[in-house]
């Protein structure tokens, strides 16, 4: 090690070799004289040293890592320049003097040359100080291509013509390491990888060999797993620091060390840098033991210092402590040196003691030695090293080097040999060879770069060093930071959040690229590495963090090594995956042809992505490399696995999902299964990676038993699997309507387990209790289901009708077992909300389907359901109703192929059937849901005929099919809300099998002949309220809904989805209204339909109302009352009931200065075809003097006879002509046939045609718009429903609709409450609000539509026109946020 001059801080610079970055170099002509760490040769005094650095008790004779003492790199000898006094020389010297001499003058004009920096230097010194990490130059400047890419693309050189290894680890390895690697997966997480990585570099370091090459780099042994573990090891302790023994001892061996830091496997970087250089870089013995015990002292010995040197940067203090206090200075050979010949004097040596044991106890404070700490870049090192720099500068105080901040440029450049130098060193007070080797060791107890270079036996040892003693600082970037220089920190510098205390593993990553770059940045050999050597560019990679091009090289290595390390790479993240995962991929919609072109297309398949490629190529090797194992046992022989077991879980971790399960598929096929236990096997290998459509595939390549299935899984104690197969079993069942497999098609065991004496669960108790109990809960929810079927079909087909029960009775027995099974189902979504953790028998998937078995028992004249299960089904219809939508998702898609499968019945003796799980929560963005989707095309005729054999198709004889009927719903739009209008019909049933439970009293104001004889009539029109009718309506009547069509003959065209309202004067379209499924009724036809059933009472006008108790009664104007729990006022727009909750002037209508004529007619055939053939519904004419005239088909008694057809005449107009002026039907006539003139055809001759019978009115626009009362003493047991609640003006179609929705929404919140004791009140109270706010909006909409109709410049910004007949969803001039707004379907303006 070259000693230091006086006045200097830093070593001499050496030509050609590393140069302080934050200084200028030194101008020193030449070093002190030679020293120990010069060439023996150049020694001027003395005999040679009596004892070499690699001289061990042994008498290795090993040869030096740097050859000859003098080349060494960082230890150059000091050479003698012809200025020098002159120096005693013995007669063995002159030979290597001679020698020495052209490299002294070599090496003094590289010397001058660096005396002062020059322009170039300069420059070069601020573009590295700027320069990006990474960026190398050479020694005039230059940048020079990174290292790292170098050796990235040497070592795919030479691992690329290379073949994979073959194996040659022991059973052992493999089957503790998939043990390792198991585990880790199942965690998933950073801590998993951490302990992966510990637990695999323990488990490889028996089977390697750790002796490290004579004076080398790299292992002594040349086997591929001795390599392999080499760099890998290496490698996870960069990426994942841990100690690679179990600990013992705190590494600075202090017993008495309180191991602050202290963990079974994490250790910081630095340590586990140094652990790993003590195991597998040991070029050279420990030469401590040997100096320790030299006689007559350790500091007589030629290496005593470089041992101080070797254990301080190899971090072992007690080592150097040791060697301090039992040195024995009083035999010191440096005391020759120090022209003390006959060794130190007393006062000498008692200095030397008191530096030596300052040093001592100062590294003895070390927190490495006290606590075990080596966090190198944390606060306890940082008072360390600050108690360093003083013990530094008490020495150089002691050897008279002081200085102060204005001296110390000019003692920089001091000749130490002149004058004042030498009187220095005879002044010091330590003899100057003491001073300069302690201050060396000081400085490398700092952290000093260059030091711990020049300390280091070859690059390898230099970069760990270098990286093991950072203090975290970053002066500056790149290689700048690794100068001594890095030491002087600013005040701001330290108050910024360093890297390494946020990211400490990115930051000592980049930190070793830097440092490796630095080291080698020379030209000398041994401190570049050998590109020629696989060890070399491999250590290369790991340092240039170059992981990918390690594996490369590892693969030719030990397969095992390189897929244990690609698979935690990618966990921790160091080895990124380049694209998503192919399942994942499909389950954003993605089909595999997409996938196909992404991976494939133009230049989507020729790019290799880092990671991608190597690690699922790496698994799939290492995948078929154990499949061609027969058995794997451990030593102790209490494991076996078959090879294929151990390549099924490899290949289950692969990236690509789908590959990975071909692949998979593929070695499954190729497994004969000979045994029971290997069927075992293949099903518990399947269950862990969620495989079970692989195994069951297994097992049909050899049986069709689904028994033996059943009975493997639950011995494997695979419940969620047991769950996953009867739950497919279950929904093939509810896809075919029909039990599956057919009772002709069981096997003996599932036959067995599935029917009394249930024999074979029996059999599996004796052996397996737990297994038999496991079965027997998941199985019951399966057989139920069997047994609903079982019960439908009784009496039919080859179902034993022995045992047939009475038509009631078996259709309530089947309910029970339905509702059972459908009870499980949607246990996990009570509330609405999804539970994954609920266990149920059957997955939440089927819940529509069997809403659908349950359709043809609800509305039986006699009842099926009782009350209580009919509230339970309400229940559950509302859970599904708010589950989350991906809930719904996957019901509908159940749904769907149920359906699908019944229209296809008959077709292909074929099925596919694919089942997709996936964890939700990993795709959900809500992290919701753990359940199944399904893409599903089955037939019918596979599910009942026997699989394997080329049967015919077999015809089911069912007792009732609920999808007859249905197997048109959902065939639209791709099949969405098929479901939806399940659950209306479910709702819709519910609420009439609730409603005949709730005793009702219907009472007519008119009388029956009124009432059923009524002369005046019209039409309205049902739109958006025919959902409304479909909840309240019963099915029979819901399916003669067309006898209260104004036209029963009817069948709707493609262009009546709209309606057109024209310009009446031209015969123009002014704007057409969507109107998808709207219908045209008659008020009289709907009010006989509806009639039907109902025990109406006729007469009964209603006077007054009043609370008895917790009733009202009713009063008639005939002198009879009604006592009920609650009243309902339907009796329209002049609404006596409405007059008991709202008094005064509240209560009654407003009237708009809106006239209109509203009357039927008939005309001639031809009018009639005419009119007809504009709009078989109704149509609209707006005309400029402010007229609106609306015709419709009213009655349509012969299709083909247009002169029986009758219309209905509306005629409004604003103001003028008043009822006054037309008093009389003549003179309303006259008025009306003349404004033919203003009207274009067909209106023109529609008018001119009024018949002269005719007869109507002037009526009144009115309105009322419902108030809030809520506030009145009747309020919860007495509302209004229809015009009796809001009185809309007729010219947006709402009145209609809007009533129904009342009826609906009523009607929902009864059957609701009939559940709570007590609820009515509140249920009427929650209508009341609903209901008024929607009609306080729908009639202020339609009121402005009113006006703005007759003012014919804003036609077109009318509701009509912007909003159509839609129902409003808050807009309106009246809505709650008080804006004024007409909004079209889509869009919205203010």
């Amino acid at each position: 090690m070259s000693l230091r001059f006086p006045g200097a801080t830093k070593s001499p610079s050496t030509p050609n070799r590393k140069k302080s970055l934050f200084s200028n170099p030194s101008t020193t002509p030449a070093g002190p004289p030679p020293s120990h760490l010069t060439q023996p040769s150049t020694t001027p005094i003395g005999p040679p040293p009596r004892s070499s650095f690699f001289t061990s008790s042994k008498s290795y004779t090993g040869k030096d890592t740097f050859g000859k003492r003098g080349a060494t790199p960082g230890r150059r000898g000091f050479v003698v320049p012809s200025s020098s006094p002159p120096l005693e020389e013995d007669d063995d010297g002159e030979e290597d003097a001679d020698v020495e001499e052209d490299d002294v003058m070599g090496e003094a004009q590289g010397y001058a040359r660096d005396q002062a920096p020059s322009p170039e230097k300069s420059a070069f010194m601020s573009s590295i100080m700027s320069a990006p990490r990474g960026l190398k130059r050479s020694r005039n400047g230059q940048v020079r291509e990174q290292v790292g890419s170098d050796f990235a693309n040497i070592a795919r050189g030479l691992a690329g013509h290379a073949p994979s290894a073959a194996f040659t680890e022991p059973d052992d390895v493999l089957l503790q390491q998939e043990a390792i690697l198991s585990r880790m997966e199942s965690g998933r997480n950073m801590e998993a990888a951490q302990e992966a990585a510990t637990q695999l570099t323990r488990l490889w370091a028996p089977q390697a060999d750790s002796e490290t090459k004579e004076g080398k780099l790299g292992p002594e042994s040349d086997d591929g797993f001795t390599k392999a573990n080499y760099l890998t090891t290496l490698l996870l302790q960069i990426h994942h620091p841990h100690r690679p023994k179990a600990p013992q001892a705190p590494r600075a061996q202090n017993s008495s060390a309180v191991a602050k830091h202290g963990s079974d496997t994490l250790c910081t970087i630095p340590r586990g840098l140094l652990d790993w250089l003590d195991i597998y870089h040991n070029p050279f013995p420990d030469e401590f033991h040997a100096i320790s015990q030299n006689s007559p002292s350790p500091s007589h010995h030629g290496r005593f210092w470089d041992a101080i040197y070797a254990s301080l940067v190899r971090g072992r203090f007690q080592q150097a402590t040791a060697l301090f206090r039992n040195a024995g200075w009083e035999h010191a050979y440096t005391a020759e040196e120090d022209s003390q010949p006959d060794g130190y004097s007393q006062r000498q040596l008692e200095n030397i003691e008191e530096v030596t044991e300052c040093a001592a106890r100062l590294i003895e404070s070390c927190p490495a030695v006290r606590y075990d700490d080596w966090d190198v870049k944390g606060s306890d090192w940082k008072i360390f090293r600050q108690r360093v720099r003083q013990a530094l500068k008490d020495l150089e105080r002691l050897a008279g080097e002081e200085e102060d901040e204005d001296a110390g440029v000019s003692k920089q450049g001091e000749n130490v040999f002149s004058m004042s130098a030498a009187t220095k060193r005879a002044e010091s007070k330590v003899p100057w060879s003491i001073f300069t080797n302690l201050k060396l060791s000081y400085e490398i107890l700092l952290g000093s770069a260059d030091e711990i270079m020049d300390a280091s036996q070859d690059w390898l040892e230099a970069c760990i060093h270098v990286v093991a003693w950072w203090d975290g600082e970053e002066d500056g970037t790149g290689l700048v930071a690794l100068s001594k220089g890095s030491l002087r920190k600013s005040i701001t510098a330290s108050q910024r959040p360093r890297e390494v205390d946020l990211s400490p593993i990115a930051a000592y990553r980049k930190r070793l690229g830097d440092a490796f770059a630095y080291v080698t940045d020379t030209d000398e050999p041994l401190f570049v590495p050998e590109t020629m050597d696989p060890i070399h560019v491999g250590l290369g990679c790991v340092l240039s963090d170059g992981v990918e091009s390690v594996i490369r090289m590892l693969r030719t290595w030990s397969l095992p090594i390189a897929a244990a390390v690609v698979e935690v790479a990618a966990l921790a993240g160091w080895l990124p995956k380049a694209r998503p995962r192919s399942r994942e991929l499909l389950e954003r919609g993605f089909s595999s042809e997409d996938l196909m072109v992404l991976s494939h297309g133009p230049g989507g398949g020729q790019r290799e992505q880092p990671g991608e490629l190597v690690r699922d190529d790496v698994l799939s090797e290492y995948a078929d490399a154990l499949a061609r194992k027969d058995v794997l046992r451990s030593s102790d022989g209490k494991t076996e696995r078959e090879g294929w077991e151990l390549a099924v879980a490899v290949l289950g971790r692969m990236d690509d999902e789908l590959e990975g399960e071909r692949k998979i598929g593929e070695l499954l096929d190729q497994i004969e299964l000979s045994d029971e236990a290997r069927v075992d096997r293949i099903l518990m290998a399947c269950q862990e990676l969620e495989l079970v459509e692989q195994a069951r595939d297994t097992l049909a390549s050899t049986t069709h038993s689904y028994g033996p299935a059943l009975i493997y899984l639950a011995r494997a104690r695979s419940p969620a699997k047991l769950n996953s197969t009867l739950g497919l079993l279950a929904s093939l069942c509810l896809i075919h309507s029909s039990a599956y497999p057919a009772p002709a098609d069981l096997d003996p065991q599932l036959a067995s387990l599935l029917s009394g004496p249930r024999t074979a669960l029996v059999a599996l108790a004796r052996t397996d209790a737990d297994a038999a109990n496991l079965l027997a809960s998941h199985l019951s929810g399966y057989a139920t289901l069997r047994r609903f079927y079982q019960l439908r079909d009784q009496g039919h087909g080859s179902v034993d009708a022995q045992e047939s029960l009475r038509p009631l009775a078996r259709a309530r027995e089947a309910a029970k077992a339905l509702l059972a099974v459908l009870a499980s189902a949607s246990d996990c979504i009570r509330g609405g909300l999804y539970d994954p953790d609920t266990e149920s028998v059957l997955p939440v998937d089927g819940v529509l389907a069997l809403l659908g078995e349950l359709l043809p028992l609800l509305g039986q004249r006699k009842r099926v359901f009782s009350q209580e299960q009919v509230f339970f089904l309400l229940r559950v219809v509302e859970d599904f109703a708010s589950a989350p939508s991906r809930v719904q998702e996957d019901a509908e898609e159940l749904f769907g192929a149920c359906l699908g499968a019944y229209r296809e019945e008959g077709g292909s003796a074929s099925v596919t059937l694919r089942k997709s799980r996936s964890d939700l929560a990993r795709s959900s963005a809500s992290g919701g849901l753990g359940g199944s989707s399904w893409d599903m095309l089955a037939s019918s005729t596979m599910a009942m005929s026997r699989p394997g054999e080329n049967a015919a198709v077999v015809t089911i004889a069912r007792g009732w099919d609920w999808r007859k009927g249905l197997e048109s719903i959902g065939t639209t739009m791709e099949g969405e809300g098929a479901g939806r209008d399940v659950i209306v019909m479910v709702r819709t049933a519910l609420a009439q099998e609730v409603a005949k439970g709730i005793p009702a009293i219907v009472c007519e104001r008119d009388s029956g002949d009124r009432y059923k004889n009524r002369q005046r009539e019209w039409g309205m029109t049902l739109h958006w309220g025919s959902e409304a009718l479909g909840k309240v309506l019963p099915p029979e009547l819901r399916q003669r809904l067309h006898e209260a069509c104004c036209d029963p003959f009817y069948t709707p065209a493609e262009r009546d989805g709209f309606l057109f309202s024209y310009a009446g004067h031209t015969g123009e379209v002014l704007f057409k209204t969507p109107a998808p499924n709207a219908r045209s009724v008659s008020r009289s036809k709907m009010r006989r339909l509806f009639s039907e059933g109902l025990d109406i009472q006729y007469g009964r006008r209603v006077v007054r109302i009043e609370k008895q108790d917790s009733r009202v009664t009713a009063h008639f104007e005939d002198g009879e009352s009604i006592t009920a729990d609650l009243i309902v006022g339907c009796d329209g727009a002049k609404s006596a009931v409405r007059g008991t909750l709202v008094e005064g002037e509240a209560a009654q209508l407003s009237t708009m200065d809106i006239n209109m004529f509203n009357f039927p007619a008939r005309f001639g055939a031809e009018t009639g075809r005419l009119i007809r053939a504009q709009q078989p519904i109704f149509f609209i004419s707006l005309h400029p003097n402010g007229y609106l005239f609306m015709l419709r088909v009213q009655d349509v008694l012969d299709p083909v006879d247009a002169a029986t057809w009758k219309f209905q005449i509306l005629f409004t107009w604003q103001g003028h002509p008043s009822v006054e002026e037309l008093d009389t039907q003549e003179k309303r006539t006259a008025w009306l046939r003349g404004k033919s003139a203003e009207y274009a055809e067909p209106w023109r001759t529609v008018l001119s045609q009024i018949p002269d019978d005719a007869t109507f009115g002037i009526d009144r626009t009115t309105l009322w718009k419902p108030v809030d009362w809520s506030s009145s003493p009747l309020a919860g047991q007495v509302t209004c429903a229809g015009d009796a609640a809001h009185a809309m003006p007729p010219f947006r179609g709402q009145g209609l609709n809007n009533g129904l929705e009342d009826a609906a929404k009523l009607t929902e919140r009864l059957v609701k409450a009939k559940t709570n004791a007590g609820g009515w009140r509140e249920a009427v109270l929650e209508y009341d609000e609903e209901m008024r706010a929607r009609g306080v909006r729908e009639v202020g909409i339609s009121q402005q539509a009113a006006l703005m109709l007759h003012d014919y410049d804003k036609v077109l910004e009318s509701p009509l026109a912007k909003m159509g007949i839609v129902k409003s969803r808050g807009e309106g001039p009246d809505c709650a946020d008080g804006k004024k707004t007409v909004s079209s379907p889509g869009s919205t303006t203010e």
